[in-house]
């Protein structure tokens, strides 16, 4: 259990108000940024660190790995958490067509087979004409990434 006391220092104000507790392995939170805590539970590949590089095809292969483990690593994960899972699911699809941008009609590695191709990126991914847009495709996901971890998860994004 974590408590902060007297002052948090996630507060802007530095108040003396927060008081927070949570115990990661269950999940349980208390206190003004207890969200906080619970995503950087769920998702221990974020934040991303400062010097990862969007036009880097091989750090993008380092996140997909390390969002795979984290989808199969709990085999209860999809029905404990759906939320996060479906987020998390999202960010993977993400992060395997950035690692392998000719997916699925070249050349790309494999995924565990327990990650199932859905949501909403791969489906339209998929369903897309082959020929794809002027701008660079890492720069069009990485946008669509960087939205859902500061819009839904409220995570600091590095560029």
């Amino acid at each position: 259990m974590l408590h902060i006391t007297p002052h948090c220092p996630r507060c802007v104000e530095g108040k003396a108000h927060c008081k927070e507790t949570i115990d990661a392995g269950e999940f349980l939170t208390t206190g003004c940024h207890a969200s906080t805590y619970y995503w950087q539970a769920m998702f221990p590949f974020l934040p991303l660190p400062s010097t990862f590089k969007a036009t880097d095809t091989y750090q993008w292969q380092q996140l997909t790995k390390q969002i795979e483990y984290c989808l199969v690593a709990d085999p209860l994960l999809d029905s404990k958490h759906p939320e996060c899972y479906c987020l998390m699911r999202e960010l993977f699809w993400m992060a395997f067509v950035a690692a392998n941008p000719d997916f699925p009609r070249g050349k790309w590695a494999r995924w565990d087979a327990a990650i199932p191709m859905e949501g909403d990126f791969i489906s339209r991914w998929m369903s897309e004409d082959p020929q794809r847009p002027d701008v660079p495709l890492h720069v069009i996901i990485w946008e669509q990434f960087r939205n859902i971890i500061s819009d839904e998860l409220l995570i600091p994004c590095v560029q």
